[in-house]
């Protein structure tokens, strides 16, 4: 009895994270539920910089991403006007042939593409928000003094 009542608490505590993963939030980095050859397109509109972040679903520290990095008000104030930004789970949809495509080694991995595909900084592994903050602001700069020397 006792082992069937901490598999049920166990199962049902990963169905509210699970839940949670997967909810809208009000608050946090919103990721654009586009393909890759969409987000494009919109790249282009928008004249920005595509947020690729490759992930799988038995990653840990991209579960930890979920569940803290993202939902960080700063992250979202740095990602969300500056950045078209995509998650991708790299097991399915446009995901394997990304993942293919740009050599992805390990995850989470995260890309910032050009809006002709060209990836222009690339890094993978858990960053806490303050991190996370500066490394959308470095590669934000980046891109507009490239830009401005065209």
């Amino acid at each position: 009895m006792k082992k069937a009542l901490i598999i049920f608490l166990f199962l049902a505590a990963f169905e509210l994270v699970k839940a949670d993963l997967t909810s809208e939030s009000s608050t946090g980095l919103k990721f654009r539920k586009n393909t890759f050859s969409e987000a494009l397109q919109l790249a282009k509109k928008e004249k920005k910089l595509i947020f690729l972040y490759l992930n799988t679903s038995w990653c840990g520290p991209c579960i930890k991403l979920k569940m803290t990095t993202f939902r960080s008000k700063a992250v979202a104030d740095q990602y969300n006007p500056s950045f078209i930004n995509i998650s991708l789970n790299a097991e399915k949809g446009d995901g394997p042939d990304l993942a293919l495509k740009y050599q992805i080694r390990g995850y989470p991995s995260f890309l910032f593409i050009n809006p002709d595909g060209k990836v222009i900084y690339r890094t993978d592994g858990f960053f806490n928000a303050k991190s996370f903050t500066e490394l959308g602001e470095k590669v934000y700069k980046m891109n507009q003094r490239a830009v401005k020397m065209r």
